[in-house]
This record gives C-alpha cells, structure tokens and sequence, in this order.
C-alpha cells in the first residue's frame, strides 16, 4: 500500500472516531417544563420611560419622579402653564433626555414653572441630568440648590425665563451649556465646572463660589459678569468675551489661572479681598485690565490696550512680574501701565510700555523696585512718600558679537528701577 493511501486510511479512521464520539450523547430531554433561556425586557433595558403610566404629574408638574431609579425621555415633552416639566421628588435618580428636549410652555399657553425642578422637603442626592435641551420655561432651566452631588453632563439650557441651572453643593457639570436666560447661566455652591459655555445670559454667565471649581469655561456675551466667583472659588484657563461689567471678577480669596478677558464694557478682571491672578490675560477692555483690591495680587500677568489702565494696584495688593503695554493714550499721557492709587501696595519687576503713563502712584506708602518703564507718554509719575528704588537711564549699547559686551544698566543697585528707549 502507498504511503498516501496509508494516510487516507489514517484519517478516515480519526474520522469515524470523532463522529462516533460524537453521536454518543444522550438525546433525551431533561425532565420538568421548558423555561425561557433569553434575558427579560427588563434585564435588557433596566430603566423606565418617562410617561403617564410611570410617571404621572401633579397639580404642578407634567411628570414627577418619586422613587430612585434610572428614566429616560422617548419624544420631546412640551410644558404646561404653570407647571414644571419634570419634577423629581427622591434622591438616587439617572434622567436622561436621550437627546430630546424639554420645551416650556411659551408657545403651549402662559408660562410654566421651571424645566427639572428638584423638590427638597429633604436634602437629595445621587441625582444626574444627561443628554438634552431644556428651554422656554418661565423659571429656571433646572432648579436643583437642595441637591448634593449632582451630575450634569452634555445638557442644553435655552431661554429660560430665570437662571440656566442652579445647583447645589459639590455638584459636577460638564460638557453642558446655558445660552440666552433671563438671570444667570450657571449657578454652582462649591461645585465643579469643566468645558461648559454660558453665552447671552442677562446677568452672570458663571457664578460659583464656596470653594466651586472651573476648568476650561467660556462666557461671551452676558449682561454683567463673565465668571463671578467668591469664597475661594478657582478658575484655570477659562475665557470671557464681550461681558457686560467685569470679564471675571473675584471677591474672597478667588483664584484666577491662565484666564482671560477680552473686550468686557467695564474692567476686565476685578480682584478684592485676597484674590489672585497667575499667568492671566486681559485686553481690550474699555476700562481696566486688572484692579487689585484689598489684599489682592496679579503675577506674570499681561494688561494690552486698555482703555484705562492695565493694572491698578490698591490697598496692601501685589503687582508682581507683570506686562503692561498700550493702555490709556501714549500722544495724550493719559491712563497709565500701572496706576497705585492706595497704600501699602508692593509694584516688583513689572514692565510697562507704551502706556500713557508707565507707573503713576497718587496713594503713599508702597514699595516700587525692580521695575522697567519703556516710550510711555510719561515713564514715572509718583507723588511723594513712597519707596521708590531708585530710577536710572539704562545706556544703550553697541553692537555685541561674541562672549562679552553690552553697557550695562547705568547701575549695580539690585532694586533700581530702569528707564530704556526703544525705536
């Protein structure tokens, strides 16, 4: 026999095993009734639909929500007048809007109450709102101040007569937005914001305070306040545009990191009671770029064309490392870089340029060292009573080819404030 029909034999022999192997089993059913093997409707889908059937409404709410659980929208809901679109009555509650959208009664009759209203006879918490548009109610967009721990995630607050959202403490928000609201955009006690964008809101974009947290926000266009922010709230590298009153503005021990303002109606930051900017930018402004109030500090910030002033310094504030260029009017020597206008103010290492005035001190008593001033209309105004290092003219110098050169500037005194020309 040939090896290849030796190996045809082989295989037909493992062939005939495995087939009989399997056909060996046993093929009669277990004993008992035949039960359902597949998982339930409600294995797959463990949440409920909001409807009248699950959710009836009250007196004052289209639906409410009174037990824990996760629900979701299947359609759009309309408000009623004088009612709340949603009211959640328990804490522990998941309501996704599925990407619906939650309309007020504005064009369904006269108008209703707020969009999610959380009722707070107790305390709540564990409660999240995702995915949709909430707008056109007559209060807020969600009213949830007597809820702890709230999630808001990818949400759309629109027109709503008063506040876009109001929550309470230690609530997180991301990815969402309040445009158009009759009062704030967002209002948050001590809770944390990130990548949200309040536009066109009537007061606020932002208020948080209570240690609140914000990171990556934008506010354009609201009537008053871009951020306004208090009680150790911070803000790291969020920007208002075209706000009404202050870009950000920060009262007790505030915050600011890599912020910035740009063409607010009034001042572009306002620091008071122990708050701080680092790294921050504002420009534009038809006022102020930075006014350091009591206690206050701006340090490695930038202040470029101003209307007024870039920096205005206090009372026992800080100007620290900071650029000041082409505020106020260099032709007319009006505004200046930096204007010290109270006492007990430090004015270190600053450098002003191009500034009707580069550092005017009309207040007594503060510490002005270190600092450069360069073509404003008028480098050094400071009236009498201060502690000025002393000013000298920095020489110009050739030309350097190599390892060594340069003029100097005109001193060896560490805390000498200097003077240069530019072009």
């Amino acid at each position: 026999m040939s090896r290849r029909a030796i190996g045809a034999a082989i295989a037909a022999g493992f062939g005939i095993g495995i087939v009989g192997t399997l056909a060996a089993g046993p093929i009669t059913p277990p004993a008992g009734p035949v039960g359902p093997t597949g998982k339930t409707t409600d294995q797959i889908e463990p949440r409920t639909p909001l409807s009248q059937a699950t959710t009836p409404g009250t007196i004052n709410s289209v639906f409410r929500i009174s037990s824990a659980g996760s629900y979701y929208l299947t359609d759009d809901v309309n408000g009623q007048e004088g009612k709340h679109g949603i009211l959640i009555a328990a804490s522990d509650v998941t309501l996704d809007l599925n990407g619906f959208t939650l309309n007020g009664s504005v064009f369904f009759g006269g108008p209703s109450l707020d969009g999610v209203h959380v009722d707070q006879p107790t305390f709540r918490e564990g409660i999240a709102i995702l995915n949709g548009g909430i707008r056109f109610f007559g209060g807020d967009g969600i009213a949830a101040s007597g809820a702890e721990a709230m999630r808001l995630e990818g949400v759309r607050l629109i027109a709503n007569g008063g506040n876009g959202a109001v929550l309470g403490p230690q609530s997180v928000v991301a990815g969402s937005s309040a445009n158009e609201n009759g009062a704030d955009g967002f209002v948050s006690e001590g809770g944390t914001l990130r990548d949200c964008v309040a536009a066109d809101n009537t007061v606020n974009g932002f208020r948080v305070d209570d240690g609140g947290a914000l990171t990556g926000c934008v506010a354009r266009g609201n009537g008053r306040d871009g951020f306004n922010l208090g009680n150790g709230a911070t803000a790291n590298a969020c920007s208002a545009v075209d706000s009404g009153r202050y870009g950000l503005n920060g009262s007790g021990s505030v915050q600011f990191t890599s912020c910035s303002a740009v063409r607010s109606g009034l001042d572009g930051f306002f620091l008071i009671a122990s708050s701080t900017a680092i790294g921050c930018t504002s420009r534009d402004n038809t006022g102020d770029g930075f006014i350091l109030n009591t206690n206050s500090s701006a340090k490695g910030c930038y202040a470029g064309e101003n209307g007024e002033v870039g920096f205005v310094v206090g009372a026992n504030a800080l100007a620290l490392e900071n650029v000041a260029s082409f505020n106020g009017n260099v032709l007319t020597s009006t505004g200046a870089g930096f204007d010290i206008v109270g006492p007990d103010n430090r004015v270190e290492a600053n450098s002003s340029i191009n500034n009707g005035i580069g550092y005017r001190a009309t207040g007594e008593d503060s510490l002005i060292i270190r600092n450069s001033a360069r073509d404003n209309g008028v480098n050094w105004s400071i009236v009498a009573g201060n502690f000025v290092g002393r000013i000298v003219s920095a020489p110009e110098s050739g030309q350097i080819t190599g390892d060594t050169g340069g003029s100097g500037v005109g001193t060896t005194d560490p805390w000498a404030n200097i003077t240069f020309r530019g072009n």
